[in-house]
Parts: structure tokens; sequence; C-alpha cells
């Protein structure tokens, strides 16, 4: 008999493929059929594991954000609360200035005008100081926001990967019937 493998002018591609012929033709129509779908359901479920790593992956990150949208939401509720007496001292604020004003406006003689000038000065500095206060909680807020929206967008990012990571997994255990 004689043997292939101690042929010196055959190449190792070579011997492979006829390696593979011989296969091909001792083993029939009915066990290459059963060794093909036996070698997909395995590929295919190599690849359905590596894809429920990345969905892991996908689904712990998604967790991340939420929870930090949990934090950054709680955040901004408080700061609504510092916000509002300070937006309603504001507005009392302009009311009074406003009032001053008008009062300015009405009075013609100069001696009687400066008193109230005096006030509306007094008054306009308090509205600086509370402004002030306002602006940095409304940075603080304009922050969170910032945040909160790049967060949604990475949120939705991830959403669309696993979609699309999903549908992949579902066509790979119908091709494989896995």
């Amino acid at each position: 008999m004689p043997d292939a493998t101690n042929n010196p002018t055959n190449s190792t591609a070579e011997l492979d493929q006829k390696k593979e012929q011989a296969r091909l033709a001792m083993e029939g129509a009915e066990w290459t059929a059963k060794r093909e779908t036996d070698a997909r359901v395995k590929t295919a479920k190599e690849e359905l594991a590596k894809l429920d790593e990345q969905l892991g992956k996908i689904r712990a990150e998604k967790e991340k954000l939420e929870l930090d949208w949990v934090a950054l939401d709680d955040a901004r509720r408080k700061i609504r609360k510092v916000l509002e007496p300070i937006l309603v001292e504001e507005k009392k604020i302009e009311a009074e200035e406003t009032a001053l004003e008008t009062e300015e406006e009405r009075i013609g003689v100069p001696s009687e005008k400066q008193p109230v000038e005096k006030k509306r000065w007094e008054v306009q500095e308090r509205r600086q100081a509370v402004e002030q206060k306002k602006w940095v909680e409304e940075d603080r807020m304009i922050a969170i926001e910032k945040t909160i929206n790049e967060n949604t967008t990475r949120y939705r990012q991830f959403l669309d990967e696993e979609e699309k990571l999903q549908t992949k997994a579902d066509q790979l255990k119908a091709e494989a019937g896995v």
C-alpha cells in the first residue's frame, strides 16, 4: 500500500487537500452533511457566546448610565429647590425696583428725587447679589443638564448597538437551530 506521507513531492497543502478528498469520499453524503451541520452549530454557539458577552457589557454600561441619571436627577431637584426661593426673591426685588423707578420719574424736584434714587441703588445692589446666587445655581444646573444629555446620547447608542447584536444573535439561533 503506497504511503502518501512519505512522498517528498507532495507539499503539506497538497496533502491536506488530498486528505480532505479522501475523507469526503469515504464518509459519504450523510456523514458529510452531519459533520457540516455540527460545525455550523459549533461556530454559531461560539459566535452567540461572544454576542452574549458583548450584550452583557452593553447592559452593564446602560445600568451605569441609568444610575448616573438617578444621581444627576436628584442633584437637579435639589438645585431647583435652592433656585425657587432665589427666583421669588429676584421677582420681588425687581418689582420693588420698578416701583422706585416709577416713583423717581413721577417726582420732579431733585431734592426729593435723591432719597428715592438711593433706595433704588440699594435695591439694585440686592438684585445683583441675588442674581449672582442664581447664576451659580444655574451654572450647576447647566452642567448637570449637559451631562444628562451626553449620557442620554450614549445610552441611545448602546440601545442601537444592543438591538443590532440581538438581531444578529436571533439570526444565528435561527440559522443553526440553536
